[in-house]
Order: C-alpha cells, then structure tokens, then sequence
C-alpha cells in the first residue's frame, strides 16, 4: 500500500454539511453528554474527558439495545510494526462540541506518549445512517501505521462479512462461525498480510492470534440480534479498509472491526477516513448490498473541508505541539528527592496526584510508560521503585487496573528477588514470590465483591507474615521468610494500572 496523504476511514459516511438540518438529526448539548434521537435510534457521546464510544445506543422499534462493551465507533488500537499506543482512546481525555450543522465533532490532542492528534465527526445524514469522518495528524513518521476502530454489540449474534468465498465460486456473505477460530479477520489482499503478520498483534494488552480468512470482497459486513431481527450495516470505502475482523459469532464480547490506513504517515500529513453505520430491521443481503452501492456513489460527493477546515486541522497540530511541550516541561516536577514527612498515624505519602518519591528508569517516563496527568499516575507494563527499602514495611495504595494480567505492590525487593501482592482484576488477589529467576505463588484468594473502579489495596511485610488488605479487610495472609529485607515498588505486568495515592509506612526501624 503506498503512502497517501489524504485517505478516508471512518464507520459512516458524510454529506456535505448543512447549516439547515432538522433537529432529529442533529445532536444536542445534554449535561456531559451530546444526544441523539432521530426516531429510529437514540443515544448519546460522552462530550469531554476520557469517555467510549457511541453508548447507550438503542433502537427505537422495538427498542432493543444496540451497544456493549467500549460502545460503538470507537478508535481502538493505534498501531505501528515497532509499537502499539495506549489501550484505547476510551482512556485518553478528549473535548467535544456540537458543530452549528449539528454534527458532534471530538478532538484528541497528542501528548508525549502518542505522537499525534485526532479528530472524529459523526453525522446523521438520515434518521437510520450514522455518518463517520476521522481526521489523523501525526507528529513523527510512523511506519504503515494503522487505526484499528471497534464497535460492540449487544446480544448481535449473527454476524457476517462479505468475502470473495461466499459460495458456488461467487462473493457473498460469510459467517464468523465459532469452528473457524476465536477472532476471524478478512484481509483485502495478500499485499496486506505483510501489515498484519508483521508483529503488531503481539503487543500487550491482549494480543491477538487471527484466524485468517477467505479475502475480503469489500469491507462490508453486519451484524444482527436474531430475536429481534434489528441489524447494523457496517461499511467503509474499499481504498481506505484494508481488512474485517470480528469475534465468533457466538462470543459475548460482540465486536466488529475495521483496519484503516496501512500506509505510511509523517508529519504535516492529514489521514482522513470515513464508514458508514446503518441500522435497520430485517434488513437482507440484497439490501445490505444495494445500500454499500449507494454509499460507494455518495462518497464521491464528501467535502471533507466542511467537516474540518485546513484551519481546524493546522490549529489541532499547533494546540497538540503546545501541549506536548506543556507536558515534557512538566515531567522534571514529577518526582521529588526530598524524602516526605511522617504523618501521626506513621504513614508517608509518596504520591499525593503531583509528586513521586521514586526514581523511575528515564526510558519509561519518554515512552509515556510512567506518567502523571490530572493528578493520577499511570503505569503501563513496568516497575516504578520507590525510594523506601527495610524489613518490616506497609505499601498502600489507591488503585485502579486498567488492562493487562495484573498490577503489583513489591515490598523486600533486590537483585533477582522480591515479595509482590498482585491484583488479577475484579476479586482475584495473591501473594509470590520470586527468587532466583523462578516466581512462586504463595497464595491466591477472591474477595466478596469484586472491584472495577479505584479501591485502597495494601500489601504488609511484618517478620514473616506477608498480608494483604482490600479497603481495609484482609484478603489473604501468608508465612515466609524466606527474604528478609530490601527495596519497595509499585508495577503493572502487560498492561496498565492507575494510582491515585501512594503511601509507605516503615512499621520497624
């Protein structure tokens, strides 16, 4: 695939836009919220900070709820041979508006551990077809760079794309049946296959083996809730979609996926995409295809120019710039060698959501590994030690895990060895350790309750008790001494966790 300067990707496609719209199909201002209802679906787009896709979603005749998971519409994985950034754009903070033709437009500005902004509009140009145009405006050269957007559906379990073996030698519709793997991609051409087997799937969290198959006759596919008959068209130009993927039809998880761009980017460039997303009842196979035909005409009508402006785009490069610099000036108060007082009760705060009494490996804090925004440290698949070491010590923490196989409190670390209290996610605790190269799990436990959002979590070496405590009440407690004294850590193993509060507490001297 050549490089392109302007490309379209996005699930929808964009009329030209009007100032004189109806207001069914327009979005509207609705607290943190920016709505839709246009009669045949109605729902709504968190409109500033980290927020999904398009959720709720629901379809109106009969209402059936259309959304599940991170909603619909989502820009996913953004992803290079040589790196994949963040999870998703559900977790980096974004500011939305209404434009004055009704059209909801957000915008990402780029920050030091993704270099490039980002902008998506979403546009009814009927009461049944969402509209998306995506702008991309990277910040370095990124090689045969991808965008890798998702929708996830509720209960949809029918779910197809139209691929060049649908039968007796002609294209067609093709199941994601479970028998022929877990996750199923449709790549357009074998050109491509060199993008997706060249190790981007292999990056953490949750890496992907596709299931490869039959070529992709047009990026065209649905999805369809059989008991109720409501479905979704999802489309995309042939020049801007390199491949379909999808879970197994029968999978909870529900999702369907694009590959926009394949190509590569540089800065000054602008990638632009669009898709189309229709929903409907029943709708067939013939008309499933009549609809792509008609899309495939209008988008030879798209000026993307009444969607964003040259002077938009060059004022979200400039705003991102700006922001970066902010941001790299800011990273040399994040952390603080001046050791923190002692409050009454012993404890020391050593991260109050600005400053880290830690010492963390230059590497991470550029690569965006280990980072503080709006007072909340971020930690993705590394260690950051903490300038505390002894014998009998207490590590608590405010904590969220975001992805990855689990977040971890270290206490007597050193060359080769270390105690960890781990958290799995939802109600799964422990305690290991490792020596010698070699990790041993001490003991596992669950909880009653399990815990998605920030919870307080504390990890305590006293002699040879090792405990651990969730919002107060113990979990688990172990007796090892095989390790004796030594360094205090916090870290996340493939994926990302975020803390809101650090504190140590030397429990000897």
């Amino acid at each position: 695939m050549q490089p392109l300067v302007r490309i379209v990707c996005a699930l929808a496609f964009l009329v030209g836009a009007s100032n004189l719209r109806s207001e069914s199909l327009s979005f509207q201002v609705s607290g943190d919220q920016l709505t839709f209802d246009t009669g045949v679906v109605r729902g709504s787009l968190k409109k500033d900070g980290a927020g999904r896709g398009l959720a709720p979603v629901t379809f109106l005749h009969p209402e059936t709820s259309i959304d599940s998971g991170n909603g619909l519409l989502v820009p996913y994985r953004f992803l290079t041979r040589e790196r994949r950034y963040g999870f998703g754009s559900w977790e980096w903070p974004h500011t939305g508006r209404v434009r004055e033709n009704g059209d909801a437009q957000l915008e990402w500005l780029a920050a030091p551990d993704r270099p490039f902004a980002f902008s998506t509009v979403y546009h009814w140009s009927s009461a049944d077809t969402l509209d998306l145009t995506l702008f991309f405006c990277p910040q370095t050269n990124l090689h045969h760079f991808e965008l890798f957007l998702g929708s996830y559906f509720r209960d949809f379990t029918v779910a197809k794309a139209y691929a060049k073996m649908g039968g007796a030698g002609h294209p067609g519709f093709v199941e994601a049946r479970p028998e022929d793997g877990a996750m199923q991609l449709f790549p357009a051409n074998t050109e491509v296959l060199s993008i997706i087997t060249d190790g981007r799937w292999k990056y953490p969290p949750y890496p992907m083996d596709w299931s490869m198959r039959g070529g992709l006759e047009a990026p065209l596919g649905y999805k369809k809730d059989p008991k109720t008959g409501v479905t979704a068209l999802i489309m995309a130009p042939a020049s801007d979609c390199f491949a379909v993927s999808m879970a197994q039809e029968e999978a909870k998880l529900g999702s369907f996926y694009l590959s926009f761009f394949g190509v590569d980017a540089k800065p000054g460039d602008t990638l632009v995409g669009h898709a189309r997303l229709v929903f409907g009842k029943d709708i067939t196979e013939g008309q499933a295809m009549a609809r792509y035909g008609d899309y495939v005409k209008q988008m030879k009508e798209v000026a993307d120019e009444t969607l964003m402006t040259e002077t938009e785009r060059t004022s979200l490069q400039t705003r991102s710039a700006a922001a970066v610099q902010k941001a790299l000036a800011e990273r040399a108060d994040w952390f603080s060698a001046q050791a923190p007082p002692a409050g009454t009760n012993g404890w020391r705060t050593v991260f109050d959501g600005g400053r880290v009494y830690g010492r963390a490996n230059n590497a991470d804090v550029a690569s965006g590994k280990v980072s503080v925004n709006q007072g909340v440290l971020r930690i993705d698949s590394t260690t950051l030690p903490l300038n505390f070491s002894g014998s009998d010590v207490a590590l608590r923490v405010r904590v969220k895990k975001v992805s990855g196989q689990n977040c971890g409190l270290t206490l007597r670390g050193g060359p080769g060895h270390s105690y960890t209290a781990w958290f799995n996610g939802g109600d799964s605790f422990g305690i290991g350790m490792f020596s010698d190269g070699h990790w041993k799990n001490l003991i596992s436990a669950r909880t009653e309750n399990k815990h998605d959002d920030f919870f307080e979590m504390e990890f305590r070496a006293e002699g040879g008790t090792l405990s651990v405590r969730c919002n107060y009440e113990e979990v688990c407690r172990v007796e090892d001494a095989t390790l004796r004294n030594g360094t205090v850590s916090v870290g996340t193993f493939r994926g990302a966790s975020l803390f809101k509060s650090i504190e140590v507490q030397t429990l000897t001297p």
